[in-house]
């Protein structure tokens, strides 16, 4: 059968090249091309075993009818044949086109390897389309920011993240108790780092910059000290994320912040264009140290199942900027990342209609896979946006943006972000956040932005409840007396309710009435009910004092989202 956890790419090169082509290597951008087909959803995995099989590459191979037959099983299957007899039987029928369309349509394809295949598609999806978490200037539970948002990024249903893990993390995440860490390493070490990295996120992605070249910029000489200790320093992260995290399948990716505006010091591009060969060099230098300290750490760690990886940022495309053009080319990474505001929404390449959309991004990312030097390092979206002060179509642009990075078959694709970090004021002032531009889609208000339900609905996350039992004492009270009642539901959607994320039940009928003395009824702190858990809410009401029949019925909401699930049975109270 599928093996467990497998991913979109391993199925691509070994299900497809390997298996069925004999190509086990192909390029990346092969790679990504069906990626993108699948994960997008433009294309079944069963019509992709189809388009194989039917493919020129596999004609010229001239593959026997027995070896074919046995690729069907191992291929298609995913087991070898159970006996040379039915291998024969296969090879002996007249059409392969046939062949193939009836072990595709077997109950064992049809109730075994495309259900898993499609869980795949649904994995891969879920840890591209994903957003970040640095810096919000505003924020509704306590305890941990750095967890608190990730718990939002979470219930967009994502199985990525990308956060920050730098020397000012408590600008980053102000109130967080980190301790006083002097390396990387001691920063994942601390507690609210290592909590979330226990979170069910199968990527990270960080921003990271080391402690012992803090008060280095490019436009200083980078010399070999400060090389061997920027090293030194990555390769200690890597090798205790490799080991800590074994046997979780995690994936970690340690990047920069926007390379061209870092080298530049200043956010102007053709400043950004024009750095001197001297700042690039010492960039050059610097980027070759953090490769090197991931090299090292994986080649320490040969058998962890953890991946950790590095990639060069950049934010600007030819014919502006450095990084891609005098560095990228020069320095070798495990992948490329790409801050995709000059292709989403830079205000020198307006784009009209949402619908233009897909096509920048479609141009963008062939023209960085292609560019000179990028050979096979596999390109990541680390950043994008519509904020909607700018944008009033923010949510469908974001969905037409998030589908089209689907299907150009990049890996990760992150909006930015979760929480708005642009607003007047931040959590570090005194008064409120003040007028915010609208990057966060999660607003300071708590409602949700456009562009929240549009990812939402892209990764198919759904809320829904079902009334289990237990009512009111009676359908007689006396006015003004108190009583305790119980109502149980069941979490049957695809997250878990928390109360950072909002779930409380409410009351109906009508809609927030305070008839009872209250209109929500709170989770316990760090309460989680999972998809198929229940929770009994037990809870005091307090009886309208005037004589009447009253509605009593109840339903679960997700505060700035949705009221969500099946009601409580209306019970209608006599109070006397």
């Amino acid at each position: 059968g599928v093996p467990p956890d497998l991913q979109v790419n391993e199925f691509v090169r070994e299900q497809l090249y390997g298996c069925i082509l004999g190509r086990p290597s192909p390029g990346v951008a092969e790679v990504a091309y069906w990626r993108g087909q699948i994960v997008a959803r433009l294309i079944t995995p069963a019509q992709v075993y189809e388009a194989f099989f039917a493919s020129q590459e596999y004609a010229k191979k001239n593959v026997s009818d027995e070896a074919f037959a046995k690729q069907l099983y191992q291929c298609v299957l995913f087991r070898e044949p159970e006996s040379a007899e039915a291998v024969q039987y296969w090879a002996s029928q007249p059409q392969r086109s046939v062949t193939l369309e009836k072990f595709l349509g077997s109950s064992e394809f049809q109730n075994g390897i495309a259900p898993a295949l499609d869980a795949m598609v649904w994995d891969g999806m879920r840890q591209t389309v994903s957003a970040s978490h640095v810096a919000g200037d505003y924020r509704f539970a306590t305890g941990s920011f750095l967890l608190e948002g990730a718990r939002y990024v979470q219930n967009m249903g994502s199985d990525s993240i990308f956060v920050y893990l730098t020397p000012r993390y408590k600008i980053d995440y102000p109130g967080d108790d980190f301790g006083s860490p002097r390396t990387l390493k001691e920063l994942a070490m601390s507690k609210p780092y290592q909590e979330l990295f226990k979170m069910p996120f199968r990527v990270f992605v960080i921003t990271v910059f080391t402690f012992t070249n803090c008060d280095w910029n490019p436009q200083m000489p980078f010399s070999a000290a400060r090389a061997t200790a920027e090293a030194n320093e990555v390769q200690e992260l890597a090798d205790y994320l490799m080991k800590t995290y074994r046997g979780t399948g995690k994936k970690f990716i340690l990047k920069n912040w926007e390379g061209d505006w870092w080298l530049a010091g200043v956010f102007d591009p053709v400043k950004a264009t024009e750095v001197s060969q001297a700042v690039v060099d010492s960039a050059t230098a610097w980027w070759f140290a953090r490769q090197t300290g991931v090299d090292r750490a994986r080649a320490a760690n040969p058998d962890s199942d953890v991946k950790v990886l590095h990639a060069i940022e950049f934010v600007l495309l030819p014919p502006y900027g450095s990084v891609l053009s005098r560095i990228v080319p020069y320095v070798w990474s495990d992948m490329v990342a790409y801050s995709a505001w000059r292709t989403t929404t830079w205000p020198d390449r307006p784009i009209g209609a949402p619908e233009e959309i897909r096509q920048r991004i479609m141009d963008d990312v062939w023209f960085i896979r292609s560019y000179p030097g990028v050979g096979e390092r596999p390109l990541m979206i680390s950043e994008y946006g519509f904020p909607e002060k700018y944008f009033s179509d923010s949510g469908k642009r974001a969905e037409v943006a998030a589908r089209a990075f689907l299907e150009a078959g990049v890996e990760h694709a992150f909006f930015w972000e979760i929480l708005d970090n642009e607003c007047e004021k931040n959590m570090g002032e005194s008064g409120a956040p003040g007028n915010c531009p609208g990057f966060g889609l999660i607003r300071k208000d708590g409602t949700r932005a456009p562009a929240w339900y549009a990812l939402r609905h892209i990764l198919d996350v759904r809320n829904n409840a079902e009334f289990v039992g237990e009512l009111p004492a009676g359908a007689v009270m006396e006015a003004g007396k108190q009583y305790k009642v119980s109502l149980t539901f069941r979490n049957t959607g695809d997250i878990p309710w928390d109360a950072a994320n909002g779930y409380r039940l409410g009351s109906w009928n009508p809609q927030d009435n305070f008839v009872w003395g209250q209109n929500r009824i709170e989770l316990a702190s760090g309460e989680s009910v999972p998809p198929g858990g229940q929770k009994t809410f037990t809870f005091t009401i307090t009886v309208p004092t005037a004589p009447g029949t009253y509605q009593f019925q109840w339903r679960m909401v997700q505060d700035g989202a949705e009221w969500f699930g099946g009601v409580s049975p209306n019970v209608a109270v006599e109070v006397k």
